[in-house]
């Protein structure tokens, strides 16, 4: 197990390489310059042209492409992201709180999603055919459907706005206390709504497949109770491709939710991203972008790992 973590751990490096070399050379081509966004408003002409050229000179662009890159690699390697261009101050620090805030929030919304999903997937196809299973599928696929931002907004409106009970906006550091909990309340139920449909509707046909194998036949011919076949014979061997799809769902949650973090005004880094591509602040761009991907890898190797521990006839050796 362990040999295989460290031959996975080493894995994660080229792909994290490949991520910023893609980001590096894309955020370059990109038009725009970001010196010239540092210019203050008053500065024109002669003087802003003479600013322009020191403050890149400063801050190394206007070296060979191949030098940046060797150095940013260099950089990350000691866990220096370097310095934002906008607001003058170190990365890795203001990165930190971001993630933690795009963390808090993704778990919530995972941890939803999860309860929400996976019983609604369970009944329905324990229920096939039924009432309860077309609508419990009804509203899974409505869920899918809407796009967020449409039920952020919504949510916002009748929750917020009419009914004030929770906070539309905002985030106050934790969601570990009542007050701050309040608010991760309606980005957490955006996101878990449509990601809960999708998990029911992949646990019901998951499920369905093992329903009628010849185990599941055996076992309710040895007089076993239907609920005790569900639970050790059903489910447990149909969470191997659920666990897959709740890998790659809560790396996605990590990675930052860019739509409704900045509808609700939560700071995570998803947010943090989409500021930083519009003051074509290059640091910040590919920190925020190394950290998604990151994400991403991660909750692969977990997920891999949790195969194991589902089925004991996996082994990594």
């Amino acid at each position: 197990m362990w040999a295989y973590i460290a031959r996975r751990s080493v894995l994660i490096v080229p792909t994290l390489l490949g991520v910023v070399t893609l980001v590096f050379v894309l955020i370059r081509v990109a038009p725009g310059n970001p010196i010239e966004l540092m210019i203050p408003p008053g500065v024109s002409g002669a003087a802003s042209v003479a600013l322009v050229k020191k403050l890149t000179a400063l801050y190394g662009f206007n070296r060979p492409l191949y030098i940046q890159y060797v150095d940013y690699i260099w950089q990350i390697v000691r866990l220096q992201f370097g310095t934002s261009l906008q607001t003058q101050t170190v990365i890795l620090p203001q990165l930190l709180i971001h993630l933690w805030a795009s963390l808090q929030l993704a778990l919530v919304a995972f941890i939803l999603s999860v309860v929400l999903g996976i019983p609604a997937g369970v009944v329905s196809a324990v229920r096939r055919d039924s009432i309860g299973d077309a609508g419990l599928m009804f509203v899974a696929l409505g869920g899918i459907s809407i796009p967020t931002f449409v039920l952020a907004y919504v949510l916002i409106f009748v929750f917020g706005v009419v009914v004030h009970a929770l906070p539309p906006s905002g985030y106050n550091g934790s969601i570990f206390t009542p007050s701050g909990f309040r608010f991760v309340v309606l980005p957490a139920v955006t996101l878990a709504l449509g990601t809960a449909g999708f998990i029911a509707r992949f646990t019901r046909s998951s499920m369905l497949e093992i329903l009628h194998t010849d185990h599941v036949r055996t076992a309710r011919a040895k007089g076993l109770a239907e609920g005790h076949i569900v639970r050790r014979h059903v489910l447990r061997n149909s969470l191997i491709p659920i666990l897959t799809v709740l890998g790659l769902t809560l790396g996605g949650l990590l990675g930052g939710q860019i739509v409704i973090e900045n509808v609700f005004g939560w700071p995570g880094v998803g947010q943090y991203l989409v500021n930083a591509i519009f003051e074509r602040d290059f640091p910040v761009v590919q920190a925020a972008s190394i950290s998604v991907a990151a994400a991403f890898v991660i909750m692969n190797l977990v997920t891999d790992l949790a195969y194991a521990w589902v089925d004991p006839r996996i082994r990594y050796d």
